[in-house]
């Protein structure tokens, strides 16, 4: 029973630590290959991604989601920090 329980810890921390990597790396990579960032491009991607997530596989996937577009406001925000101030 306590192995459970650690493999579900496990599980649910992995669902908000991926979701960092995988936009950080988009995000650095549009950063490098375009003049200037696409926010709007990079807030879609990631809303068009959740949107799949949840049609595939529902509330399984509600922390990844959640994570997911929470990272994605946060590191557009940081990667236009430039053309915001």
């Amino acid at each position: 029973m306590e192995n459970h329980h650690a493999y579900s810890e496990i599980r649910m921390l992995n669902q908000v630590i991926a979701p960092i990597f995988i936009i950080a790396n988009f995000g650095y990579f549009l950063s490098l290959y375009m003049p200037e960032f696409p926010g709007l491009s990079f807030i879609a991607a990631s809303i068009g991604l959740a949107i799949i997530l949840i049609s595939w596989l529902g509330k399984r996937s509600f922390l990844f989601t959640f994570a997911l577009i929470a990272v994605t406001l946060i590191y557009s925000i940081v990667f236009s920090w430039e053309m915001l101030f």
